[in-house]
This record gives structure tokens, sequence and C-alpha cells, in this order.
């Protein structure tokens, strides 16, 4: 039974932490390495770290000054002894058999890197994300082509175990956001075997406040989704369509936070031409492709043709959801 080094960065999660450690020290799999990087945190989100490294013998706490998820990953990485490394955020929680069922599958089919599905967890519902009956054994182009591909593998860390060896010469970036999309093709190309069973393991948080859930306009998702385009047509021209079809639906999401942050400005003018000349350039290559659904499709198309008719009917979208369901994260609904 190899080590497995499970890294969690931490900071400023003082009502979520126990439950996401809970569920890594009682992993079916036992053979475990437990990093935690308290991340210069303010709260007792770092007390709380001592506090289980004195119980669990497999922990191991790191005290940093804070320098963001992707510098607390790179420490952990750095600080691992295992052979395989797991990623979990410290506001989220995972099924106890994780673990043992990603170690398994990588085993069995000789792979280095062992994917999982995930739910989405929000105040008064779960959500799978895409298909939870799925299984494939792949190679590094057809694995970038499924982490392009809705309701697939993700570009996320967390759901995934890696070889530490793939990390040789590969960080994530250090003041970015989006910093799974930088380096996850980068870990696909390096492995030659890669597999993804679709069930649902991986338990992530949708809360207020969180990065993902901010209406903060995320430039760096356009960087980083141009990079792996740039890198996949030059190395995997048959896929270039699918990562093409990712690039501009991550700068349609972008153009959805400007509509929701409602900024306004020059710079915010200039960045939607430059999204809509995106969208121009690329929409004869992949509006016919299979993998978007319909409503994705009329998505498309509105933001192409009537652009003023997509923000109208996104901004009364949103409106009637913030009326009729505002999430509010409190202890008693999630058993914290």
């Amino acid at each position: 039974m190899d080590k497995i080094s499970i890294i969690v960065p931490v900071y400023n999660v003082s009502k979520y932490i126990r439950k996401c450690l809970d569920t890594i020290i009682n992993q079916t799999y036992t053979n475990l390495e437990i990093i935690l990087i308290d991340d210069g945190s303010t709260d007792n989100s770092g007390k709380i770290c001592d506090e289980y490294a004195k119980i669990d013998s497999r922990i191991k706490v790191i005290h940093k000054e804070n320098g963001g998820i992707s510098s607390a990953r790179n420490a952990g990485i750095k600080s691992a002894t295992g052979k395989y490394i797991g990623f979990v955020d410290s506001d989220d929680w995972i099924d106890l058999d994780m673990y043992n069922r990603l170690y398994n599958n990588l085993k069995n089919e000789n792979a280095e890197i062992s994917c999982c599905n995930r739910l989405l967890v929000y105040s008064n519902k779960q959500k799978e994300y895409g298909t939870s009956s799925y299984y494939e054994v792949m190679n590094s182009e057809r694995a970038i082509e499924l982490m392009c591909t809705y309701g697939y593998i993700g570009e996320s860390a967390y759901t995934k175990l890696y070889e530490k060896k793939l990390f040789k010469g590969t960080e994530f970036p250090t003041g970015k956001k989006s910093e799974d999309v930088f380096i996850m093709y980068k870990l696909f190309d390096k492995a030659s075997t890669i597999v993804y069973d679709a069930t649902p393991l991986y338990y992530y948080r949708q809360r207020e406040g969180s990065i993902t859930s901010a209406k903060n306009i995320n430039l760096d998702i356009i960087d980083a989704s141009k990079e792996m385009m740039v890198f996949v047509e030059k190395k995997y021209p048959k896929i270039k369509s699918v990562v093409e079809n990712n690039y501009v639906y991550s700068i349609i999401g972008v153009y959805d936070t400007i509509l929701k942050s409602k900024e306004k400005g020059t710079k915010i003018d200039e960045l939607k031409k430059f999204i809509m000349a995106e969208v121009r350039k690329y929409y004869q290559e992949i509006k016919r492709l299979k993998i978007n659904s319909k409503s994705r499709k009329m998505q498309l198309i509105m933001i192409r043709y009537i652009p003023s008719l997509y923000s109208f009917a996104f901004k009364l979208y949103n409106l009637f959801k913030g009326k009729t369901r505002k999430i509010i994260w409190k202890d008693e609904l999630i058993n914290n």
C-alpha cells in the first residue's frame, strides 16, 4: 500500500474545516500523509489544524504567511513524501472511500492520474456535475479533450490522484485565479495513462464569499484557457475545436461576471468588445459541436448575434434567481 500525501490549503475556514478533516482522517485508505498548510489564517483555523495534529500522527501542519492557494499547494508538494498526491480544499469534504477508489482505479489501469466526479453542495440541495455513470481509461490527448467537455473530468485539482513525479518542473501559478486551468493540461500531457470514474466522491461546497462565487471579474481564466488552446493547437490538433469551444465558453463566463458585477468604464467596454470579437472569431468552428447542450448552443447564438437580448435575459434571470433563492450558509444547514 503506497503512501498518499493529501494537501489541504487552509485559510480562514474555522466554520468548515472540522468536517473536512474528519472525512480525511477517516478514509478507508489509511496510508496517508495529511499536510495542512495554514496560509496565514486570522481566525482559529491554524489552531484547529494543530489540534488535529495532536490526535492523528499522520497530520503535519505548516504555518506560513498568506500567499494564496497556489503558494500553499506548492509548499505542500515540496513537503510531501508520498508516492501519490491529492488535494482537498478546506471548506469541502470527501466520501470516506474516495482515495481508496482513486488508488485502486489507478493501480488496476496502470495509470498515473486517477479522477472522480464531484457533487455541488448548495444550502438546500446537492447536484451532480455532469453524469455519474461513466468510466474511461485514456491517453493524454483524450484526457485533455474530455477535460474540455462540459460535464466530465473537469479542470479542478481536487478530484484527482496524481503520481508525485508529474509535478517535477510544474507548479501552480502563484498570484493567479483559475490556477487549476493553468496547470491541469500540463499534468495530463505528462501522463501516459489517465483513468476517469464519474462516481461523485468529492463534495464541493458552494458558498458566498468563495473565490469561485465572487463577482470579481476573473481575467486569469482568459489567459489560462488561451494558453491551453495554443498548446493543444500545436501538439494535439485533432481536438483543436473542442479546446477552442472551452475557451469561448470560458470568456462567455467572464462576460456573465461583467453583467453581474455592474462595473462600467472604458476598460470594461474594451473587455466586452474583446470577448465579442473572440466569440465571432471561433463561432464557425464550434457552432456545430455535438458536445454542447441545446441551452449552451442557444447561449452561444444569442451572444453572437443578439448580445443586447442576451444581456437583458441574463440580468432578468439573475434578478429572479436572487429573489427566489438567496444562499445563506448556516452551520445547521449542512451539519458542520
